[in-house]
């Protein structure tokens, strides 16, 4: 009678046991399954940050681009208008002096006669 009692009272505690150590690994199961979720989760809100900020510095470097080419332009636009009004003023310039060779040459021709 003693050894059935101990038997069972042995019994329960090994139940008692195995259903802590079920539910321990059931827990620790749980656990790092939520883990695991929540670093996926901020790993893909991470890359999700870092993807719009990629775009956002891309579409500010292609508005610096377009910038830098509209000043170029403006600039070339300059040089061009630069370079006609000193052609302009070489030609009168040139005339001028054309004239003014020409009223020396007829100064001489007077002088002559």
């Amino acid at each position: 009678m003693v050894v059935v009692v101990v038997f069972v009272v042995v019994l329960m505690v090994v139940m008692v046991v195995v259903v802590f150590v079920v539910v321990f690994v059931v827990v620790v199961i749980v656990v790092v399954f939520v883990v695991v979720v929540i670093v996926v989760v901020f790993v893909v809100v991470e890359e999700e940050e870092e993807e719009e900020e990629e775009e956002e510095e891309e579409e500010e470097e292609k508005k610096k681009e377009e910038e830098e080419e509209e000043e170029e332009e403006e600039k070339e636009e300059e040089e061009e208008e630069n370079t006609e009004e000193e052609e302009e003023e070489e030609e009168e310039e040139e005339e001028e002096e054309e004239e003014e060779e020409e009223e020396e040459e007829e100064e001489e021709e007077e002088g002559r006669n």
